[in-house]
């Protein structure tokens, strides 16, 4: 009988963890004196092209009272491959936003050049497991 409350508390906590994917839940990802960079994970669906997917979102807080371009590498894994590990410096694995002074600008669905892919509802693309960013870079402009 102990054996069944533990399977099932067990199986109680993973579909928690894994069906939740910390969906509209913000998790800071980089956080210095200037900026502030945090992600969330959003449905993306679209009708008229027939897609259902979820993409982290980004939300980029300017601390400053000057107008600045922030950039940022990334890596992913999905399938247990990290991409973006062997490519440093890599065009395609960079991205870059500029924020107003004292400003917040949060992602939508329709900034694809900003999001990063997390999972097809269909599950005809592989999910990824997880994505980290680095080489956080402030510039002045």
């Amino acid at each position: 009988m102990n054996r069944i409350l533990i399977l099932l508390a067990g199986v109680i906590l993973m579909s928690l963890n894994f069906s939740s994917d910390n969906l509209g839940i913000w998790k800071t990802l980089h956080d210095d004196n200037s900026v502030k960079i945090e992600s969330s994970v959003k449905n993306c669906d679209d009708v008229k092209n027939g897609t259902d997917n979820n993409y982290n979102t980004f939300k980029f807080t300017n601390k400053t009272d000057k107008k600045v371009k922030v950039s940022f590498q990334y890596k992913i894994w999905s399938g247990g491959t990290c991409s973006g590990c062997e490519e440093s410096g890599s065009a395609e694995k960079i991205k870059s936003v500029e924020l107003e002074p004292n400003s917040v600008k949060e992602t939508s669905c329709s900034d694809r050049s900003l999001n990063i892919f997390h999972s097809s509802k269909s599950g005809t693309i592989k999910p990824i497991e997880r994505f980290e960013i680095y080489n956080v870079k402030t510039e002045n402009i």
